[in-house]
């Protein structure tokens, strides 16, 4: 697949791109909706490689979906220097 303008806005996670090429990836792989879904299955989660929190409830805000926090909180470095100057709430 070919991007046809370099304009082209948002891209899906599940799509790697190179220069002007747009590769996908395998939905298996590269799990999105983790940021408005609540009904993501958990072991789709377990197989996944990235997880994506598109949409508005991010893990790192208080409205995100609580069941899936769980996933990045695990990532969190606290001591990072800059996560004091981040509205972070784990």
């Amino acid at each position: 697949m070919r991007v046809a303008s370099k304009s082209a806005g948002v891209l899906l996670a599940n799509l790697l791109t190179f220069k002007d090429t747009v590769h996908p990836l395998d939905g298996l792989w590269a799990l999105s909706g983790l940021g408005h879904n609540y009904n993501i299955d958990a072991q789709a989660i377990k197989n996944a490689a990235v997880l994506h929190y598109n949409g508005n409830m991010k893990p790192w805000l208080e409205l995100g979906i609580p069941k899936h926090k769980k996933h990045w909180k695990k990532f969190l470095k606290q001591d990072d220097q800059f996560m004091g100057e981040c509205n972070v709430n784990p």
